[in-house]
């Protein structure tokens, strides 16, 4: 339910401006680096606070997971960039820890900030930053691989051997560029551009740019209006397809981008001449 009026009011935003933005769906935990720079830190928390949610597991039956600033809570510092710096709260037990990262234990009023012996000066400078972000004013107890105290393993329920295997993220491959079109039968058929360039970008067409970590639908001004409205729906049955072809995520970024308004974070596949763009109007 929540993501069907997330979508239905992204969807009014972007017509209120005759679809020149770009729009994006994105999944918590395959969050593109264009959309972690945004957020500045990003900070993913457990639960939530939509009604949706707390139907969700009231239906279930499951444990609300919501954090709380009286919760034990266990945060996760990894990257340190400005486009991968994402952070995010884990569960609170040993096996969590990892020693190329830094980690926030928040545990009544104390939060232990956690360096691993692999870790960075950056993490550190972040997790410090992102606990000021979560507590202000709250004073950390710092607690280096090697010398955490009883207190410390007890809120995580009692030591366990850590784990020093770096989180690795999707690998992005050679972008693919594929035209799509239905059968008579109503089954979506691609085809491959090889060696692909802006000048196969044509102004009648809905194509795919694949490039395994995010999938772009690219849409020409001349394509039928209806096609328009479905684009979301068009990519979507690709990305099923190529999810048991390639092994494409089901989860993976989809940006829908119109003729004319390309972002760089897509015209970066191409060798851009920006004097040969369609300007909407």
């Amino acid at each position: 339910e929540d993501q069907k009026m997330a979508t239905r009011l992204a969807t009014t935003m972007s017509n209120s401006l005759k679809g020149r933005p770009v729009q994006g769906r994105i999944f918590d935990g395959k969050e593109s680096p264009q959309f972690v720079a945004l957020f500045q830190p990003m900070v993913v928390l457990k639960g939530g606070v939509s009604s949706g949610y707390k139907k969700l597991i009231a239906d279930k039956g499951l444990p609300d997971e919501t954090y709380t600033a009286e919760s034990i809570a266990l945060i996760r510092i990894s990257g340190t960039s400005i486009h991968n710096n994402k952070t995010m709260q884990v569960d609170a037990v040993a096996t969590s820890l990892n020693s190329t990262e830094c980690f926030l234990l928040q545990s009544g009023s104390t939060i232990f900030n956690w360096h691993g012996n692999q870790s960075s000066i950056e993490q550190h400078q972040l997790a410090a930053k992102v606990a000021e972000f979560l507590r202000p004013g709250v004073a950390l107890k710092h607690a280096k691989e090697g010398t955490e105290t009883s207190a410390f393993w007890f809120a995580v329920g009692g030591k366990q051997s850590i784990t020093s295997k770096k989180v690795t993220n999707d690998i992005v491959r050679d972008p693919h560029l594929f035209t799509l079109s239905f059968n008579k039968a109503g089954k979506l058929q691609e085809e491959e551009i090889y060696n692909f360039g802006q000048d196969d970008l044509l102004t009648e067409d809905i194509l795919i740019l694949d490039t395994h970590a995010e999938v772009f639908v690219w849409i020409g001004q001349n394509v039928d209006q209806k096609e328009k409205q479905n684009a979301f729906e068009i990519a979507q049955k690709y990305i099923d397809k190529a999810g048991s072809l390639e092994g494409l995520s089901p989860y993976v970024p989809l940006y829908k981008v119109t003729e004319g308004n390309e972002p760089c974070f897509f015209t970066t596949y191409f060798s851009w001449d920006h004097a040969k763009a369609t300007v909407c109007t």
